[in-house]
């Protein structure tokens, strides 16, 4: 299951011309590029293009070529002619080019920085220099990497029978909680476009318009705060379904994952579990649980008898993941978190003496001294926890929390399922009824939602949402659509959403089910976050080929 670091090795270059390589005669080979290194010993040069690095041999070429070379510069652009060497070059891996002509097609000068430099350059001249970047051959396999992902997704909707349909990205607003961009033209006041957040609410007039498999490679636009997993323009992948159920969507995108993970040399697991939303938060604390933090509780058979308590106390282990020593002050933190969820630490154990976990019943004191628990921790031992049953989901949480706070990471790929999210949640402040995914989601189940009449009932109605979390992060979410008008009315009257705000907001979207709509099943994949994940970057602005700085500007074209 380790994610492989993705480099130019490791992405096959399909799509891509095989440099710019050309067998002009017999044995003549003529090859174009850039000059990526010269050798110390003006022995020759290494040739960099699109099919990767090439040795130029100029040991035994005539005088004008050793001329030539004696004023090559790195990132000259150059045409090369030669003949191939029978052995390989053993730092490139490629056959060496015995160099028999070098023509220099343009010269560089006053680099900001090389390909052989780029990592040492300032995160801010490397940004107003983005393209430049592209010339590393480890910048070019991220590109790569996304130019397979994205054929990988295309071609495999197509082979299920999805047809690609193109919506507006100069959309009408959405009114959801997202801020967008507007547009206003030049024609007039009155004519004023929002960009599109999202694709999918015209998706599911797509649905209504009767294609029953739809999917868009989108580009999509918020006005929000920046962060590492966030840019004002990003890439999504849409997909809807008319007539399916959810697990017929999941199916269908773990499909398409283990495609593109297949296609980048990236192992994933033979099977991706489903967590309820419930358990996530009880368990997690979060609804993005990063299952490589595998923290374990496990209840020993044992009771405490206090004095003074009814009920005893309960004994659990917990287990951190391998290759995790933390130190004291760790642990130190840990306990105050704990101890204000009900738990104590009674002390370290080592896991593997099953034969001191006999059921009993003691007082604690003595149960330390019978299970032979040391005061300090040190590697390979598992802590022990004093612990009202009630409260073991609470330590569990805890623990995971401080364990997703350290910056250790195993370098596993680790998604997860999460379903069954709430239909309705509590706003914030004043305590009324809001949307926990959108207002169009359906509910899990039509007849509860229907008999459903006090705000309990309402807040315990799961919905059919879903999202794929992978190592902590939100790579996709989906759920039904209403289909049914009278469900989606009473769902916004829930919602107090007003009569003028439902006819200047969704009014196109109630019409269309006026008219025969299909159960829709969507999800949208944020392509930009998977593929970060898949090439190991913390940041999807690495894996785009012109991101935004947290100002909201592209350095590149921004002389401001």
């Amino acid at each position: 299951m380790t994610a492989s670091r993705i480099d130019s090795a490791a992405v096959p270059a399909a799509g891509f011309p095989a440099g710019n390589q050309r067998m002009d005669r017999a044995s003549l080979v003529v090859d174009r590029g850039w000059v990526h290194e010269v050798l110390p010993d003006r022995s020759g040069f290494v040739l960099r293009n699109s099919s990767g690095l090439h040795k130029v041999d100029c040991r035994a070429a005539s005088c004008d070529v050793t001329a030539a070379l004696r004023e090559l510069r790195p990132e000259y652009v150059v045409t090369v002619e030669g003949h191939h060497d029978e052995e390989e070059d053993g730092d490139t891996g490629g056959a060496r080019l015995k160099c028999t002509q070098i023509t220099v097609i343009s010269e560089s000068q006053g680099m900001p920085f090389t390909a052989a430099t780029r990592r040492y350059a300032s995160p801010a001249l490397r940004a107003k220099y983005r393209y430049l970047e592209f010339r590393d051959p480890e910048m070019l396999a991220v590109l790569r990497a996304r130019h397979t992902v994205l054929r990988t997704w295309c071609r495999y909707l197509d082979d299920h029978g999805f047809l690609q349909v193109e919506t507006p990205l100069l959309a009408h607003a959405s009114g959801s909680g997202a801020h967008e961009f507007g547009v206003v033209s030049q024609r007039g006041d009155n004519v004023r476009y929002a960009l599109a957040q999202s694709a999918q609410v015209y998706g599911q007039l797509v649905m209504a318009g009767g294609i029953e498999r739809y999917y868009q490679l989108c580009r999509c636009f918020r006005d929000e705060d920046l962060r590492a997993d966030r840019q004002p323009e990003f890439t999504q992948l849409q997909v809807e379904i008319a007539f399916a159920e959810r697990d017929d969507v999941i199916e269908l995108i773990e499909g398409g994952l283990r495609a593109t993970c297949d296609a980048l040399g990236v192992a994933l697991p033979s099977s991706i579990p489903h967590i309820p939303y419930s358990e996530c938060l009880q368990v997690y604390g979060t609804d993005k649980p990063d299952l490589r933090v595998d923290v374990s509780v496990e209840q020993l058979p044992l009771r405490l008898l206090e004095h003074g308590r009814r009920s005893p106390l309960s004994l659990v282990v917990t287990h951190l993941p391998d290759g995790l020593h933390p130190e004291v002050p760790w642990w130190d933190s840990v306990r105050r978190v704990a101890g204000v969820r009900g738990a104590a630490l009674a002390g370290f154990l080592d896991p593997g003496a099953r034969a001191r976990y006999m059921p009993f019943e003691l007082p604690a004191d003595q149960a330390v001294a019978q299970l032979q628990l040391v005061p300090t921790y040190r590697p390979g031992l598992a802590a022990v926890w004093t612990v009202r049953p009630s409260q073991v989901r609470r330590l569990h949480a805890a623990l995971y929390d401080a364990v997703a706070r350290m910056p250790h990471r195993p370098p596993t790929f680790c998604p997860v399922w999460v379903v069954d999210f709430p239909l309705f949640e509590l706003a914030p402040e004043g305590g009324s009824l809001i949307a926990a995914n959108h207002p169009f989601v359906a509910p899990r189940d039509e007849c509860a939602f229907a008999a459903a009449r006090t705000r309990r009932e309402l807040l315990a109605l799961p919905s059919t949402s879903f999202d794929l979390v992978i190592n902590g992060e939100e790579v996709a979410s989906g759920s039904i659509i209403n289909h049914r008008l009278k469900t989606q009315e009473r769902i916004l009257e829930l919602l107090a959403v007003s009569r003028r705000e439902r006819a200047s907001s969704f009014s196109f979207i109630l019409e269309s089910m006026r008219y025969g709509m299909p159960p829709i099943a969507g999800v949208g994949l944020g392509i930009d976050r998977a593929i970060a994940l898949m090439c190991g970057k913390k940041k999807i602005r690495e894996v785009m080929a012109f991101p935004k700085t947290k100002g909201g500007y592209c350095p590149v074209a921004f002389r401001g």
